[in-house]
């Protein structure tokens, strides 16, 4: 099938509006249908282990997304301890509990609606804003529906995850210093980009490629104060991660959750390891994620470092390089959890659709269509 068709652009008619609207009536289908199997109860979204619930030592693990929940009802250091795996590492992703907390107005009977609820507008407002990018560059904004029904994005919404915020934070800051980087209000285009993308880091802690892609971008061009300057990005992610020391005795950022490993030096060597878990183990994994994961972010490294050398799309290859090597070299307890490691990939996902379009390679569109298989992965 040619790519042609998926990713042409109907410039002067297509609105981004179309593929946010279309992708709010399926997400509104798809969480119906997954209250109704939870018996009406919106608490089925985050996924409640009654290990970290009730502290029954032998319980059920639940998933992410109730330490949100755990948070944004009681936010309270010595309270939410209680229910969280590694606080360190859970309360460094304060800023969605937070919101949620204050859309409920401090309610708990509310918060779990306001979790789901935020989550899905964040969704549609990232749709939104990655068409409007989309468009700009002569891309029909329809392609965007391949990163808002990525299986990362899905769930985290379904799941009551930071993804959707910390996303949204990424391409509103890349948004924002293109809308105005040419304009009377230039001077305030890194100064908005960059405190969008310290927000960014206060959602979820991955979104660092980009923040330290975005840093060292003038770097390249040895603008090596400006490089410095940027890096101002940091601090508040860096005062966090020494409160969580002071709170709890652990940086965040080094702590991971219960069960997890630490990230790689070697590309691929978490994805290797699964190997240890039998040969059937690591064919299943293989035939799972090389097309869809490994493969796009090994062509990924392949063609941003070719591509640093072009100043139109200098910008967009160097955040490819650095969420490409994440994915790469991401820990084997990350590795072994398709969900975990899909998660991990979305802001890759997006650095490829923009690179595609920057660069005018249309083909690449074409491996959407494999990406949106990977939604099978949320069937229950």
């Amino acid at each position: 099938m040619s790519p042609a068709p998926f990713a042409r652009a109907s410039k002067a008619s297509a609105s981004p509006w179309l593929p946010a609207a279309l992708l709010l009536v399926l997400m509104l289908a798809y969480l119906a249908q997954v209250l109704i199997r939870g018996g009406g109860d919106p608490l089925v979204f985050a996924r409640l282990g009654t290990k970290y619930t009730h502290g029954d030592v032998r319980g059920s693990e639940g998933y992410d997304g109730q330490f949100n929940y755990h948070i944004a009802v009681d936010p309270a250091p010595h309270s939410a301890v209680l229910h969280l795996d590694r606080p360190a590492y859970r309360y460094q992703r304060i800023l969605t509990p937070l919101l949620a907390r204050a859309a409920a107005l401090g309610n708990p009977a509310a918060i779990p609606w306001t979790l789901v609820g935020l989550n899905l507008a964040y969704q549609m407002t990232a749709v939104l804003v990655l068409g409007e990018m989309l468009r700009r560059r002569g891309v029909s904004p329809w392609v965007a529906l391949v990163f808002g029904l990525w299986v990362g994005v899905v769930a985290g919404v379904r799941l009551d995850l930071s993804e959707p915020l910390a996303l949204l934070l990424v391409l509103l800051a890349l948004w924002s210093e293109e809308r105005l980087r040419g304009s009377r209000r230039a001077r305030a285009a890194p100064w908005a980009a960059g405190a969008l993308l310290a927000l960014s880091l206060l959602a979820k802690e991955t979104m660092l490629p980009f923040a330290l892609g975005w840093a060292v971008l003038p770097a390249l061009d040895r603008s090596w104060k400006l490089a410095a300057g940027r890096l101002f990005v940091l601090a508040p992610f860096v005062l966090l991660q020494a409160w969580l020391w002071l709170t709890f005795g652990a940086p965040g950022l080094i702590s991971g959750g219960a069960g997890s490993s630490s990230f790689e030096v070697l590309p691929l060597a978490g994805f290797l390891r699964i190997s240890q878990n039998g040969v059937a183990a690591f064919a299943v994994m293989a035939a799972l994620l090389l097309p869809g994961v490994i493969s796009p972010a090994l062509l990924a490294v392949w063609s941003s470092l070719r591509a640093l050398a072009a100043p139109a799309a200098r910008s967009m290859a160097m955040l490819l390089l650095v969420n490409a090597v994440m994915v790469l070299v991401a820990p084997f307890s990350t590795f072994r959890e398709p969900l975990g490691i899909t998660r991990l990939a979305s802001g890759m996902i997006v650095c490829i659709l923009l690179f595609a379009a920057d660069t005018h390679r249309p083909r690449i569109f074409a491996w959407g269509l494999l990406w949106l298989s990977y939604l099978a992965l949320l069937v229950e």
